[in-house]
């Protein structure tokens, strides 16, 4: 997994900050490849009790404190986030649980 401590503990932070302590936070992509080179950050956050209006706007808010914080410094953040409560199934989500590390 290429996630510096200092980012795996800003991620982790961040998340806790606007999506609450019971979110499921993922690393899914290249990231997860030891072998691989560069690439963006992708992560999967899962939500409970929040409306869609509340989850966009705090993801939007997650992602500029990412990419204003020392750890991530202006580098690609993906956030992909999944509401547990509702119906609505995307493959990404799939995709994120099926080979997502658990932070």
């Amino acid at each position: 997994m290429r996630l510096t401590t200092a980012q795996h503990h800003t991620i982790h932070r961040v998340v806790t900050e606007f999506f609450g302590p019971g979110a499921r936070l993922l690393l899914f992509g290249s990231r997860t490849d030891d072998r691989r080179r560069g690439g963006d950050f992708d992560f999967y956050v899962e939500v409970s009790g929040l409306t869609a209006e509340e989850i966009t706007q705090r993801s939007v808010q997650a992602r500029s404190r990412l990419f204003r914080s020392q750890a991530f410094a202006g580098r690609k953040v993906d956030l992909v986030i999944r509401d547990r409560d509702s119906d609505y199934r995307a493959e990404i989500y799939d995709v994120a649980t099926r080979t997502g590390v658990v932070l």
